[in-house]
């Protein structure tokens, strides 16, 4: 017995070799959208002046901008501080991108929420561009996080065909 596809017209070997560009299609977008991260690390070491270049306003990182502003003494005192902070920052989205590109769903959602809590410093300082930036990296992962998912449940929902498909030839 045959069973019916959801692609009317089409044979078993057209509706497989479909789920397949399907399933590498969701595994180049993943990957697309963990590249994100690394974006974010290099425009975050931009913004936050570990790089000889330093575009501000553009790409500011809230809570190395709160620590600038309210740091006073401290960050007078030990520059540094600011430098190890934002090499925390963009080691930290080096990382999730590398767990991102393995496959990781938890690492899309750590960069979600990471700057969805990095927007807040935003808005207090008023940085406006930097939010719309950020909004954008968070509005990526999250595709990316659910792409992730349609890919794991698409590898589950095969394995339970192949395993009915054994105990049905049986």
């Amino acid at each position: 017995m045959q069973t019916l596809n959801v692609g009317a017209g089409r044979s078993d070997q057209e509706y497989k070799a479909a789920e397949e560009q399907r399933l590498a299609d969701l595994r180049s977008d993943v990957h697309t959208y963990a590249m994100y991260f690394f974006v974010a690390a290099g425009l975050a070491g931009l913004g936050t002046g570990l790089l000889p270049i330093r575009l501000f306003g553009f790409v500011n990182i809230g809570f190395i901008d709160l620590l600038r502003f309210y740091g006073g003494e401290l960050v007078r005192a030990n520059p540094l501080v600011l430098r190890a902070a934002a090499a925390a920052w963009v080691l930290a989205l080096v990382g999730l991108g590398l767990a991102g590109r393995k496959g990781q769903r938890w690492a899309f959602w750590a960069g979600v929420i990471l700057y969805a809590a990095d927007m807040l410093p935003l808005i207090v300082m008023f940085s406006m561009w930097s939010f719309g930036i950020h909004g954008f990296f968070i509005f990526q992962w999250f595709k990316g996080q659910r792409a992730l998912g349609e890919l794991k449940a698409s590898a589950v929902s095969r394995e339970d065909l192949s395993r009915s498909a054994v105990s049905n030839q049986q």
